[in-house]
């Protein structure tokens, strides 16, 4: 079955790994440690997205183990956060995590077996609908929709989810947010997640002519593939809107993807700090019984620039603190209508809100 996340962030995984730590403690020997490092080194000889760097990283880990910098970690949850550290630290990809969850390894052979029997898919149904509640709970990363002074349309959005409900919720947003003069979409905090969530919201801000968002280079099939808008999907085009996109050295992955391929399109204003550099699309791979990696396996390249923005963050059009990015992109706007209206009631208007928000 198929697990890609499309460009999942450490970031998300740091802030959660260390919460797993009050779980109970399993304890684990140097020789399960040991063997551990063997089969990551092996997972990342083989599926590491850059080629040129997989032997080099297997091997640093091997001599961080060998260096014995591990005796003194004694647990599971311990283990998985130390070494994911180090292997964010060896390779300066942040898409590289190792997990320890023996459910979910359970369930991942669920996945990968043609013929799982009823207590096995009881098992696996159970677990969905746990998550799937938990994305509801989360409103699947639609944080705050509302209209701001000014007809200002604001999307507080923190996540790139891929469920049908998901999509719906996006759906409904953007009606809300269709007969605003200006949009501006919030991700500061959003840390990434599926490429089908970014297609739909891209593709509302084109005409019926799809556009070309940009590619994924597959380094284990050494393919590539093209993703489009499709005006079918989008409800309520928008596509001469003013649209600002903010973002933070928090915004990681797709939140990344969706800025930088707006803004070489010329489609979006970006408003904030350096991104986080993320730009490889990750899968779940089995370890063992307990451990299983995110995988960084493929990577974005925009069609306009014939790169990305791994390791160095998408670069904002108004460089800005990310706590001054919001009243930024308002004042921007409202700047912009003052300038283009002829209108000399509304052009006041403006006026008065300008000052009230400077």
């Amino acid at each position: 079955m198929n697990r890609i996340i499309y460009l999942s962030t450490i970031i998300f995984l740091s802030m959660f790994l260390p919460n797993n730590l009050k779980a109970q403690e399993i304890q684990i020997t140097n020789e399960y440690k040991e063997n551990t490092i063997k089969e990551i080194s092996v997972l990342i000889r083989r599926n590491y997205v850059l080629k040129e760097k997989r032997n080099d990283i297997a091997s640093k880990l091997s001599k961080i183990y060998q260096e014995r910098l591990y005796d003194t970690i004694k647990t599971a949850y311990s283990f998985a956060y130390q070494f994911t550290s180090d292997l964010y630290e060896i390779s300066n990809d942040g898409h590289f995590a190792i997990m320890y969850d023996p459910s979910r390894v359970a369930e991942m052979r669920i996945e990968d077996d043609d013929e799982p029997n009823k207590e096995e898919l009881k098992l696996l149904e159970e677990s969905q609908k746990r998550r799937l509640e938990e994305r509801k709970r989360n409103n699947f990363g639609f944080k705050k929709v509302e209209i701001l002074s000014g007809n200002i349309g604001y999307l507080d959005f923190r996540s790139f989810r891929s469920d049908s409900l998901a999509l719906e919720t996006a759906h409904g947003a953007m009606s809300f947010l269709s007969n605003s003069d200006a949009l501006i979409i919030d991700l500061r905090k959003n840390h990434g997640g599926s490429a089908a969530m970014l297609k739909l919201l891209a593709s509302y801000f084109f005409d019926e002519t799809p556009i070309l968002l940009g590619e994924i280079y597959n380094g284990l099939s050494d393919e590539t593939q093209q993703f489009w808008t499709n005006p079918d999907i989008a409800q309520y085009k928008i596509p001469e809107i003013d649209l600002y996109i903010l973002i933070s050295k928090k915004t990681y992955s797709a939140a990344e993807e969706f800025a930088y391929d707006l803004q070489q399109l010329k489609r979006a204003t970006i408003v904030g700090e350096h991104s986080g550099g993320g730009a490889h699309m990750v899968t779940e791979m089995i370890i063992n019984d307990d451990f299983y990696i995110f995988m960084p396996f493929a990577g974005a390249i925009n069609p306009i620039t014939k790169s990305n923005w791994e390791g160095v963050g998408v670069l904002p059009d108004y460089e800005v603190s990310a706590e001054k990015a919001l009243i930024t992109s308002r004042i921007l706007i409202l700047q912009k209508f003052i300038n283009e209206t002829s209108d000399e009631e509304y052009k006041k208007k403006l006026e008065t809100l300008l000052i009230d928000l400077k």
